[in-house]
């Protein structure tokens, strides 16, 4: 279901903090989460259109490239959380 119906923009957007709230964990902080959704956008427009239109800065992109990491400790850190409640 993830690959094929929920998109990487609903699992960020929809299904993570349904999930962090559920297991009454923090939310992903919305500015990591903005760097996440507009690197996945210029993912995409590289993929489909094989160019990024300018405007972006060596500043925007590290922001953009930084999120990366945070992202995955948060869900690092969740899933703990999650096995946590499970177990207790």
């Amino acid at each position: 279901m993830l690959s094929s119906v929920a998109t990487y923009s609903h699992q960020l957007n929809v299904l993570l903090p349904m999930f962090a709230e559920y297991e009454k964990f923090p939310p992903l902080p919305d500015h990591i989460r903005g760097h996440l959704n507009k690197l996945g956008q210029l993912r995409n427009r590289l993929a489909h259109e094989g160019h990024i239109a300018s405007g972006l800065t060596k500043i925007k992109v590290s922001n953009y490239i930084c999120a990366a990491p945070f992202g995955l400790s948060y869900l690092h850190l969740l899933e703990i959380r999650i096995k946590q409640n499970r177990t207790s």
